[in-house]
Protein backbone atom coordinates (compact mmCIF):
# COMPACT_ATOMS: atom_id res chain seq x y z
CA UNK A 1 0.00 0.00 0.00
CA UNK A 2 1.49 3.75 -0.63
CA UNK A 3 0.71 6.42 1.09
CA UNK A 4 1.49 9.95 0.83
CA UNK A 5 4.55 9.12 3.64
CA UNK A 6 6.23 5.92 1.59
CA UNK A 7 6.98 5.99 -1.42
CA UNK A 8 8.35 3.42 -3.15
CA UNK A 9 11.88 3.67 -4.75
CA UNK A 10 12.76 2.23 -7.89
CA UNK A 11 15.03 -0.73 -6.58
CA UNK A 12 11.97 -1.23 -5.01
CA UNK A 13 9.57 -1.80 -7.66
CA UNK A 14 12.26 -3.91 -9.20
CA UNK A 15 12.85 -6.23 -6.67
CA UNK A 16 8.92 -6.57 -6.02
CA UNK A 17 9.10 -6.90 -10.08
CA UNK A 18 11.47 -9.92 -9.67
CA UNK A 19 9.36 -11.63 -7.39
CA UNK A 20 6.43 -11.66 -9.17
CA UNK A 21 7.92 -13.05 -11.88
CA UNK A 22 9.32 -16.18 -9.48
CA UNK A 23 5.80 -16.18 -8.68
CA UNK A 24 3.57 -19.40 -10.39
CA UNK A 25 0.44 -19.28 -10.76
CA UNK A 26 -1.46 -22.54 -11.18
CA UNK A 27 -3.71 -22.96 -14.18
CA UNK A 28 -6.88 -22.97 -11.89
CA UNK A 29 -5.97 -19.37 -11.07
CA UNK A 30 -5.00 -18.19 -14.16
CA UNK A 31 -8.21 -19.16 -15.85
CA UNK A 32 -10.32 -17.49 -12.87
CA UNK A 33 -8.13 -14.44 -13.90
CA UNK A 34 -8.94 -15.03 -17.26
CA UNK A 35 -12.89 -15.07 -16.81
CA UNK A 36 -12.54 -11.46 -14.60
CA UNK A 37 -10.88 -10.04 -17.41
CA UNK A 38 -12.72 -10.45 -20.19
CA UNK A 39 -15.00 -7.62 -21.60
CA UNK A 40 -12.80 -5.08 -19.42
CA UNK A 41 -12.49 -2.03 -21.79
CA UNK A 42 -8.75 -1.62 -23.09
CA UNK A 43 -7.34 1.32 -23.96
CA UNK A 44 -5.44 1.40 -27.30
CA UNK A 45 -1.92 2.01 -25.90
CA UNK A 46 -2.53 -0.83 -23.84
CA UNK A 47 -3.52 -2.76 -26.95
CA UNK A 48 -0.46 -1.71 -28.82
CA UNK A 49 1.43 -3.07 -26.10
CA UNK A 50 -0.08 -6.10 -25.93
CA UNK A 51 0.54 -6.68 -29.61
CA UNK A 52 3.90 -5.75 -29.65
CA UNK A 53 4.65 -7.83 -26.57
CA UNK A 54 3.95 -11.31 -28.58
CA UNK A 55 6.63 -10.34 -31.38
CA UNK A 56 10.90 -10.11 -31.50
CA UNK A 57 12.37 -8.58 -28.96
CA UNK A 58 9.72 -7.76 -26.60
CA UNK A 59 8.82 -11.60 -26.54
CA UNK A 60 9.87 -12.98 -23.10
CA UNK A 61 11.24 -16.10 -25.58
CA UNK A 62 13.22 -14.15 -27.55
CA UNK A 63 16.70 -15.66 -27.82
CA UNK A 64 18.67 -12.95 -30.21
CA UNK A 65 16.77 -13.73 -33.90
CA UNK A 66 18.24 -16.78 -34.46
CA UNK A 67 16.65 -20.57 -34.30
CA UNK A 68 19.21 -23.19 -32.76
CA UNK A 69 20.55 -25.55 -34.80
CA UNK A 70 19.05 -28.04 -32.88
CA UNK A 71 15.79 -26.75 -33.20
CA UNK A 72 16.37 -26.60 -37.03
CA UNK A 73 17.14 -29.97 -37.41
CA UNK A 74 14.96 -31.69 -34.80
CA UNK A 75 12.06 -29.93 -37.20
CA UNK A 76 13.82 -31.35 -40.48
CA UNK A 77 12.22 -33.66 -42.89
CA UNK A 78 15.25 -35.50 -42.86
CA UNK A 79 14.98 -36.17 -38.79
CA UNK A 80 11.06 -36.95 -39.19
CA UNK A 81 11.76 -39.79 -42.05
CA UNK A 82 14.62 -41.16 -38.84
CA UNK A 83 12.15 -41.10 -36.31
CA UNK A 84 9.54 -42.74 -38.59
CA UNK A 85 11.86 -45.45 -40.19
CA UNK A 86 13.06 -46.22 -36.58
CA UNK A 87 9.47 -46.29 -34.82
CA UNK A 88 8.82 -49.25 -37.55
CA UNK A 89 11.90 -51.09 -37.12
CA UNK A 90 10.96 -51.49 -33.48
CA UNK A 91 7.17 -52.06 -34.43
CA UNK A 92 5.98 -48.94 -32.57
CA UNK A 93 6.93 -50.03 -29.26
CA UNK A 94 9.52 -49.91 -26.25
CA UNK A 95 12.41 -52.14 -26.76
CA UNK A 96 12.80 -52.56 -23.00
CA UNK A 97 9.57 -52.54 -21.68
CA UNK A 98 7.43 -53.09 -24.58
CA UNK A 99 4.99 -50.19 -23.97
CA UNK A 100 3.26 -48.47 -27.06
CA UNK A 101 2.63 -45.40 -25.28
CA UNK A 102 4.34 -42.36 -25.67
CA UNK A 103 7.06 -43.58 -27.36
CA UNK A 104 10.43 -41.51 -28.64
CA UNK A 105 12.95 -42.21 -31.27
CA UNK A 106 16.54 -42.28 -28.64
CA UNK A 107 19.81 -42.07 -29.92
CA UNK A 108 21.91 -44.39 -29.03
CA UNK A 109 25.11 -42.46 -29.90
CA UNK A 110 24.88 -38.90 -28.40
CA UNK A 111 22.85 -36.56 -31.21
CA UNK A 112 25.20 -34.04 -29.92
CA UNK A 113 28.18 -35.57 -29.82
CA UNK A 114 28.18 -37.78 -32.94
CA UNK A 115 26.48 -35.35 -35.75
CA UNK A 116 27.15 -38.01 -38.14
CA UNK A 117 25.17 -40.70 -37.01
CA UNK A 118 21.98 -38.40 -36.71
CA UNK A 119 20.39 -39.53 -39.35
CA UNK A 120 21.37 -43.45 -39.08
CA UNK A 121 18.97 -45.91 -38.69
CA UNK A 122 20.91 -47.88 -36.46
CA UNK A 123 21.77 -45.43 -34.21
CA UNK A 124 17.85 -45.02 -32.81
CA UNK A 125 15.94 -47.08 -31.02
CA UNK A 126 12.01 -46.75 -29.75
CA UNK A 127 11.67 -46.30 -25.70
CA UNK A 128 9.01 -45.23 -23.87
CA UNK A 129 9.18 -41.39 -21.90
CA UNK A 130 9.58 -43.59 -18.72
CA UNK A 131 12.33 -45.34 -20.04
CA UNK A 132 13.75 -42.59 -22.03
CA UNK A 133 13.33 -40.59 -18.53
CA UNK A 134 15.41 -43.85 -16.65
CA UNK A 135 18.22 -43.90 -19.27
CA UNK A 136 18.73 -40.18 -18.70
CA UNK A 137 19.14 -40.93 -15.07
CA UNK A 138 22.33 -43.59 -15.55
Amino acid sequence: MTSGIYKRTEKHREANSQAKMRHIVSPEARAKIGETQKGRPKSEETKKRMSASRKGELNSSWKGGISSLNNRIRNSREYRLWRKAVFERDGHKCIWCGSVKNIEADHINRFSIFPELRFVVENGRTLCKLCHLTLRKL
